[in-house]
């Protein structure tokens, strides 16, 4: 789903054979719309695959997540406290966790973070161009895109 929210938005999707099972431009209102879309597309393809559970890529994990954890009310909300340093991501990625809550209530979600990639850097690599004052009242650098980069020195693997 792209361009949520604009009226020249794109939707597509494939099977695992790479067959297309969704695909189009138009509007896509909100997050609610674009996965209530996806949802039902799954649910009406002719393989008869149910989903088990629903992954979400989240910008900032935040000191206490380093690896993927299940969705639930108090995760959320550690979530929301850290839209301030993500501020044009972490909305969006919280709008789909509660997007899928409301389509399938009882379904699973886990989110993987962004940030985890980063948790093992040196402690010096951390304060690297931040002032003292900010990294000793918890605000650390980690640098973004953690997850492609974990995925891409993992696929280069000999």
């Amino acid at each position: 789903m792209e361009r949520v929210g604009l009226a020249n938005g794109h939707f597509h999707a494939s099977d695992a054979d790479g067959a297309t099972v969704l695909d189009g431009t138009g509007e896509i209102a909100d997050h609610e719309t674009a996965l209530r879309l996806l949802l039902d597309s799954i649910a009406r393809h002719p393989s008869g695959t149910r989903l088990a559970a629903v992954g979400h890529r989240v910008v900032h994990g935040g000191l206490e997540c380093d690896c993927p954890a299940i969705v639930n009310t108090v995760l959320e909300a550690r979530l929301r406290k850290l839209i301030p340093l993500a501020p044009l991501r972490q909305p969006h990625n919280l709008a789909g966790i509660a997007a899928v809550r409301t389509a399938r209530p009882g379904l699973p979600q886990v989110a993987s973070f962004d940030t985890a990639f980063r948790h093992t850097l040196p402690r010096l690599a951390t304060l690297t161009s931040l002032p003292r004052e900010l990294y000793d009242s918890g605000v650390r650098r980690y640098g973004f895109h953690g997850l492609s980069y974990e995925y891409v020195a993992h696929a280069l693997r000999p």
